[in-house]
């Protein structure tokens, strides 16, 4: 009987521990039911959010939804589908502050809507990989969205850039975050700048030719090209 109780207690704890995760996803989604999660994880303290049910906002927006979580290391597809958010209606419908102050945010595998980026990857240090931003051509990117991601060596944008873009601090964007960025800019805008890292030609040149981002800049010359 020893051996039978003993051989129970692991079950026991397991089967406390889901119904606690299960309570407490339910209270925080409303039973899945939730559809707005402005704010919903700001100020956590968790290395991983895996709720119980999918995260997909349909109503509402993602402003600061992330925001001060110090702990925080990767958004996973898994766990979160951000397509259906709405188009933004008003600026801090969009991507508002979203993931600023994830301090150890290392990776974003959900794509991203892109109506409107604000701050949103502010001060992400450790931050190496963001799969995918849909981009339009009347998103605009205010506040720095990129301060400090000085570890950011992949990011892909799908869609068109039309509005001045500033990312230096990333001098490890890989030669294919450098032609995403560079082919979603705009074949019609004028008096837009894109600022790149002083590191974009030698890692552009270095993985083609010699010259050869100079030949790929020359394809925008509506745009003005600043390095930082």
């Amino acid at each position: 009987k020893l051996t039978q109780i003993a051989d129970n207690v692991p079950k026991v704890y397991e089967a406390g521990q889901k119904s606690e995760n299960d309570r407490f996803w339910d209270s925080v989604q409303d039973n899945g039911k939730r559809t707005s999660y402005q704010f919903a994880f700001a100020w956590w303290n968790y290395e991983y959010i895996r709720p119980k049910y999918k995260v997909a906002p349909t109503a509402g927006h993602m402003g600061q939804m992330f925001n001060n979580n110090k702990s925080l290391k990767k958004i996973e597809a898994e766990y979160f589908d951000f397509s259906k958010v709405p188009v933004a209606a008003y600026a801090s419908n969009g991507l508002y502050y979203t993931f600023q102050f994830c301090y150890e945010l290392e990776e974003i595998e959900a794509e991203l809507p892109g109506d409107f980026l604000s701050g949103t990857f502010h001060s992400c240090s450790k931050l190496h990989t963001i799969a995918k931003i849909k981009v339009k051509e009347t998103t605009t990117f205010t506040a720095n969205p990129f301060y400090e991601c000085t570890a950011l060596e992949e990011i892909r944008f799908e869609g068109v850039i039309g509005n001045s873009l500033d990312i230096h601090w990333s001098t490890k964007l890989s030669m294919l975050s450098l032609v995403s960025i560079v082919n979603a800019l705009s074949k019609t805008v004028s008096g837009q700048s894109i600022t790149l890292p002083t590191t974009a030609r030698q890692t552009y040149d270095d993985a083609t030719y010699a010259g050869r981002w100079d030949e790929l800049v020359a394809e925008y010359p509506n745009w003005s090209f600043k390095y930082s």
